[in-house]
């Protein structure tokens, strides 16, 4: 209790919605011979999975809570 995840029954919306949208944004960035997101063709099929899941969760997470302290 008194931490900074510990909201509402145990989850912070904002940190929750962040974390997820990171990594959902990773797997539309992958490019593999598995799998290939929708970003790749934007990219010449560079796979940028790993730089854009962390620059979009860490701006995602940034604005939220910037707009919490407002």
């Amino acid at each position: 209790m008194g931490r900074v995840y510990w909201y509402r029954a145990g989850w912070n919306e904002r940190a929750t919605v962040s974390r997820a949208i990171g990594p959902a944004v990773g797997l539309a960035a992958v490019s593999t011979s598995l799998y290939e997101g929708p970003l790749p063709a934007l990219s010449g099929s560079v796979d940028c999975s790993f730089v854009l899941s962390g620059l979009v969760g860490g701006a995602s997470c940034r604005v939220s809570w910037a707009a919490r302290a407002a």
